[in-house]
């Protein structure tokens, strides 16, 4: 068997490497959407699967959510056109015949008008003055302009949530949940569309999704760590984001980009202060 050259060794070497740096990436990716490696796997041994078909089955499985709840939402808004285009004809329909109806009775009341003038009756006319300004008080006040419909994309309080709160609309549980809590929320607050609804459908959701927000790297060895007492605490390293190691970094990073956590929260979390 002929020997290998040490070019030949040292690209093995560098192949093996890099496919244990692509495991161990796939692995940390899998573990901060809750995979866990088999060694800690507590459930039904022949349930456990590895990183990457973890990985594989979560795309599928998100693919599928986001499918679905696409389609669920372009049903609903067919439905909502379709609803709003019929009662739009109806009001229009129901708005023309009312102001029909109050020209003819206006037409009416000044003809009398006349006939009270021409008879000398100043109090018959005084009265019938009363029932026009009646009249048309009550018109005026069940033909007022419809309001604007409320645009959450135009509306200040949601776009500053929204932006610290990218799980919205991107993951589609919570979205759900948040979603379904709203109406109960702003009957307690007594407002919607407002900073403290908005950050009281935040807490609540952080509550209920708790895992999504948990830092997976919190009980990971730091290197500030190195004269730290038992329990975790740090010693007296740095506490701060660049005190964090790379990978640490990187889920911070991905943390604060979805919205789940500042980077102060993460790097506190981290440090277990």
């Amino acid at each position: 068997m002929n020997e290998l050259s040490q070019d030949q060794e040292t690209d093995i070497q560098e192949a093996e490497q890099n496919t244990e740096t692509e495991l161990n990436e796939a692995e940390l990716k899998a573990s901060e959407q809750g995979w866990t490696p088999k060694e800690q796997w507590n459930g039904d041994p022949d349930r456990w699967v590895g990183a990457d078909e973890f990985l594989e089955r979560g795309e599928k499985h998100n693919g599928i959510l986001r499918e679905r709840n696409e389609k669920l939402i372009s049903e609903v808004h067919a439905v909502k056109k379709e609803l709003l285009d019929s009662v739009r004809q109806f009001g229009e329909a129901t708005r023309k015949a009312e102001e029909r109806a109050f020209q003819r009775a206006m037409k009416e009341l000044k003809a009398q008008q006349r006939n009270a003038v021409e008879n000398s009756d100043p109090d018959a006319w005084e009265s019938l003055e009363h029932e026009k300004e009646s009249l048309q008080n009550e018109f005026e006040k069940n033909n007022k302009p419809p309001e604007q419909q409320y645009n959450p994309d135009q509306d200040p309080a949601y776009i500053s949530w929204h932006e610290k709160n990218k799980w919205y609309n991107d993951d589609f549980d919570m979205t759900v949940y948040a979603n379904q809590i709203a109406p109960i929320v702003a009957s307690k607050l007594g407002n919607s569309n407002t900073p403290e609804f908005y950050n009281t459908i935040s807490e609540q959701v952080r509550k209920k999704f708790a895992k999504n927000f948990r830092n997976v790297n919190r009980d990971a060895p730091s290197p500030v760590q190195g004269t730290a007492q038992e329990g975790g605490k740090p010693g007296k390293g740095g506490n701060k984001y660049n005190d964090l190691p790379a990978d640490a970094k990187a889920a911070c990073d991905k943390f604060v980009k979805q919205g789940m956590m500042s980077q102060e929260e993460y790097v506190k979390e981290y440090f277990n202060q």
